[in-house]
């Protein structure tokens, strides 16, 4: 009981942090057993902004093959958030951006995103083409 009010302390944290009160509009995702003996999963917070400067857009971004639907951009600039829990190892965070130029091709980027058994809690943000692990 006590590790699921944490779960839910950490989870209303963010969604104050975030500018969302109310999680309508997040999505969710749980990973898939893995047979690699007894492991704990890692919530992962995930959170798509479109660049600081409205040099361009983000118009895809995926986690670990799961598409994290996107939306209009709110007063914050967030454009989409995904949380979701993980078991520990490496994972590939991939999303494009369309940057407004005069070439109609958009940069697609990929980072790999290692998991841990140490790691308690993770906030991947992608802000244009910068992405933040913490």
């Amino acid at each position: 009981m006590v590790k699921y009010f944490w779960a839910l302390l950490f989870f209303t944290i963010g969604f104050v942090n975030s500018g969302s009160l109310l999680a309508l509009d997040e999505s969710y995702y749980d990973a898939p057993k893995r047979n690699i003996g007894p492991q704990k999963k890692v919530p992962v917070q995930i959170i798509i902004q479109d660049p600081a400067d409205n040099s361009g857009r983000i118009i895809s971004a995926s986690f670990d093959r799961q598409t994290i639907p996107l939306r209009a951009p709110s007063p914050s600039n967030v454009r989409g958030k995904l949380y979701a829990w993980m078991y520990p190892g490496n994972y590939e965070m991939r999303w494009a951006l369309d940057q407004f130029s005069d070439s109609f091709s958009a940069q697609t980027y990929v980072k790999q995103i290692v998991i841990t058994e140490r790691d308690v809690w993770i906030t991947i943000t992608i802000q244009g083409s910068e992405i933040r692990v913490n």
